[in-house]
């Protein structure tokens, strides 16, 4: 049994260490992207600062973490953008109200953010329909139209052969 207070690097394999470095590289760059989106960034911007090959990859490393943060974090990621989406509605609601058309795409998708990240759609229904086949069966029914082919074969082999000739 090894001793509790060996360090990491010296229980673990070369390789293991090495793992264990890269998986805390990721964790520090996805700590770097939350942080540059929480301060608004786009994903397009923090994947140029940090080396993602495009805003995918930065997308993509805001989802892993936001996978691994714990609720608290989350949620106080949801009030931030809360907060700036209620800064949007208030002003962008003057301008609607003075009668500006060019406001009001922008005041109706503000809106529709908002009543997303509170949850004030209902669910989305889906049906799903399973078929599942039993193999005996479809193995019978093949059996029996190979044998309707077959019979149906033979039978136009016979045709015009008992024809006369008038």
């Amino acid at each position: 049994m090894s001793d509790v207070t060996t360090p990491i690097t010296e229980q673990a394999s070369p390789k293991r260490v090495k793992k264990i470095r890269k998986e805390l590289a990721v964790l520090e760059r996805e700590h770097r992207v939350v942080k540059l989106r929480t301060q608004g960034r786009t994903y397009e911007s923090i994947a140029k600062e940090l080396g993602y090959a495009d805003a995918s990859g930065a997308r993509e490393a805001w989802l892993r973490a936001v996978e691994r943060a714990p609720v608290d974090d989350i949620n106080q990621y949801r009030q931030i953008h809360l907060g700036r989406l209620e800064t949007l509605v208030t002003m962008l609601w003057p301008k609607v109200e003075a009668g500006d058309l060019q406001a009001f795409p922008h005041l109706l998708a503000t809106l529709k953010e908002e009543a997303t990240l509170l949850g004030l759609y209902a669910p989305k229904e889906s049906k799903v329909e399973v078929t599942t086949y039993d193999g005996d069966l479809l193995r019978e029914r093949a059996r029996q139209i190979i044998q309707i082919v077959r019979e149906h074969s033979s039978t136009e082999s016979r045709v015009g052969s008992e024809l006369s000739e008038a």
